[in-house]
């Protein structure tokens, strides 16, 4: 935000570390996120309430429970979507067959409409990358992403996961 290279920011956390999120953010940066709430929602001049916020935190569940809301989101674009406890959105494999929740997809569509997407959590997961949203078989989109940003034949920056030597295709 200092740089001016971000304008649009979506933070989505469980229900309980909302308001935490919004104290925490104000306190230490002095920046004033809006929570996404019903009456927002039905208040909203345009009939989506992610136009015309710029720094919003949304529920986790809110959400991934809503596809009115997802609908909605998905005709947004955003610098940063931040997701927070992003272990919840795992899916995972039972008898060869990827099993996906409503959390799982909302953390695809949050990888469509973001630019940088981030996903944190504090929890050891199985260590099935494939379990991740947004990691449908082959590479991730961030990855195509970040893979069609850099130049052909340089590392990949350090905070992407070692490259295997190949370019994902588009």
């Amino acid at each position: 935000m200092l740089r001016g290279d971000l304008a649009r920011c979506l933070i989505v956390a469980p229900g309980s570390l909302v308001e935490q999120w919004q104290d925490e953010l104000s306190e230490k940066f002095g920046l004033s996120f809006e929570i996404l709430s019903r009456e927002a929602t039905r208040l909203s001049i345009t009939g989506n309430p992610f136009e015309g916020r710029n720094l919003v935190i949304a529920r986790l569940d809110v959400l991934s429970r809503s596809d009115e809301l997802q609908d909605q989101l998905a005709k947004t674009d955003w610098d940063l979507v931040v997701v927070d406890e992003a272990h919840r959105m795992s899916a995972h494999y039972f008898g060869g067959e990827l099993k996906t929740t409503r959390r799982y997809e909302l953390g695809r569509r949050l990888g469509q409409v973001a630019r940088h997407l981030l996903l944190m959590t504090a929890t050891p997961r199985s260590g099935k990358e494939e379990d991740s949203p947004g990691r449908p078989p082959g590479q991730s989109g961030w990855r195509r992403r970040a893979a069609a940003a850099t130049p052909a034949g340089a590392p990949d920056p350090p905070c992407h996961p070692p490259s295997t030597g190949q370019r994902p295709s588009n």
